[in-house]
């Protein structure tokens, strides 16, 4: 988990303990051992970068890594090169990332309690969390987690940031506890469904959190989630990969020729009628057809008039009569067995996208779709 060290916005407790230490009264030996946090934000508030709600722009970000350059009491040191390197990383406002946003602004987070959410712990502590949030306490920041990371410092420097950060993480442990307090006693759940130790994991992981809906196999299929008709999504694609697209289609297309015939294209069926035809007739009647409904799909992505299957492509997938080729049948069951062990584990995110794997070229495309 990144550290967020609020150097932009320090809390009063760290702009107490920057504001105690002074670097000009300070030896060579003991300023070689300031931690990183601390020399950043004395340039910080040295360039009145301090305390805003706006990030530095690339020529603040130079002029700071000049300032520190500066402020070392020899060339190299490595404390100061820490600092001058987090300047790009640290130096930015501490606000909620785009996924938690989808979180905390959902309708199940923002609305009125239903049955189903109030019972289910993720939407009671985002329900908290979107409170907290936008309390006066936190003024738009996620919990604290509390972590620092690695950095040239003596024990008594580090061991005292570390204090700071610690505390103030267990501060809005316990703020956002009385906010998760409120939501139980709302749904009328008693105070110890969510444990403390829960409310305190969630805290430290409250930036990493992901709301993930996902489609079955028969939505995919009949109610076209993944390419809405007259949707962005299928203009968006076609822009991207338009071959992939096609791949897609072809796929979709395959199991339209299936219900409709009975059979996969290029798959002799036990009718007399097809088993007297040429394999290669079979293929290039079968393709035909296939890059028909490939096209008609297209139709109803409302794509382009002009967006069509490319023959050739259609006419090898036809030629593979559905076979299943070891290595790509391997490769399919290695990204989904990864995708699995992500579901079961709950320690990564799973892909919720579209993967299109195009075997001929050794490529795969992923979408969001």
């Amino acid at each position: 988990m990144p550290s967020d060290l609020r150097l932009l916005t320090p809390f009063p407790a760290l702009r107490s303990h920057i504001d105690e230490i002074e670097l000009d009264s300070l030896d060579s030996t003991d300023l070689a051992h300031v931690p990183f946090p601390i020399i950043v934000a004395k340039a910080l508030k040295a360039l009145s970068l301090d305390g805003g709600d706006v990030v530095p722009t690339l020529q603040q970000k130079r002029e700071l890594r000049s300032l520190i350059d500066t402020m070392a009491p020899a060339p190299g040191e490595e404390n100061f090169g820490q600092a001058a390197d987090a300047v790009t990383q640290h130096c930015k406002l501490c606000g909620t990332p785009d996924a938690v946003d989808q979180i905390i602004n959902d309708p199940a987070a923002v609305g009125p309690l239903t049955d189903e959410t109030k019972a289910d712990k993720f939407w009671l502590l985002a329900r908290a969390l979107c409170a907290y949030v936008h309390s006066d306490y936190a003024l738009g920041m996620l919990p604290l987690n509390g972590s620092i990371p690695d950095m040239k410092a003596d024990t008594k420097g580090y061991i005292a940031l570390q204090r700071i950060y610690k505390q103030k993480a267990a501060e809005d442990i316990a703020e956002f506890a009385t906010h998760v307090s409120r939501e139980l006693t709302d749904a009328g759940l008693p105070a110890d469904y969510i444990s403390s130790d829960e409310i305190a994991v969630y805290c430290r992981n409250a930036s990493a959190l992901r709301l993930l809906r996902f489609s079955s196999l028969h939505d995919e299929i009949e109610g076209n989630v993944s390419l809405h008709a007259g949707g962005e999504a299928a203009q968006n694609l076609v822009a991207a990969a338009p071959e992939m697209t096609s791949l897609y289609a072809l796929f979709r297309a395959s199991a339209r020729f299936e219900a409709a015939h009975g059979r996969y294209p290029g798959v002799v069926a036990a009718s007399a009628s097809d088993v007297e035809m040429l394999d290669d007739d079979l293929v290039a009647k079968d393709a035909e057809v296939l890059a028909a409904i490939a096209n008609s799909l297209f139709e109803e992505w409302g794509l382009d008039a002009s967006t069509k299957v490319d023959e050739d492509l259609a006419l090898e997938f036809a030629r593979s009569g559905r076979c299943e080729l070891h290595n790509i049948s391997s490769m399919t069951g290695g990204i989904v067995s990864q995708e699995a062990i992500k579901l079961i584990t709950h320690q990564y995110v799973p892909e919720n996208s579209l993967c299109i794997i195009d075997g001929v070229k050794a490529k795969t495309f992923v979408a969001k779709v």
